[in-house]
């Protein structure tokens, strides 16, 4: 992102270092297995399509088509169309707690 920084430090420690106290972050994981429903097709094409945006300076053009032939729905190659397609991934959330305030 235009204007981002790079943390020079970890979430824990730039949450404390901004005051939070009960600093702590837990994991959970997201699985939709195949086949896929409407929304997890949908998931899936907007994160490939977000990729090949993301990508598509660093990559050759012969990639890039073969990405293309996965987004494109007229190709036989399309995602949205295929029954294999799942949803597996992990998030992380950071939480601490901001010290009371005065009314």
């Amino acid at each position: 992102m235009d204007g981002a920084a790079r943390l020079p430090v970890g979430w824990n420690r730039a949450m404390t270092g901004a005051g939070l106290t009960d600093v702590s972050s837990f994991s959970y994981l997201v699985d939709h297995p195949a086949p896929p429903t409407g929304q997890v097709r949908d998931a899936v094409l907007d994160w490939l399509s977000g990729l090949r945006e993301m990508a598509r300076d660093g990559i050759s053009e012969s990639d890039l088509r073969a990405v293309d032939q996965l987004l494109d729905p007229d190709s036989e190659h399309y995602v949205g169309r295929r029954d294999d397609v799942f949803l597996l991934t992990a998030h992380t959330v950071h939480v601490g707690t901001a010290g009371a305030t005065a009314p």
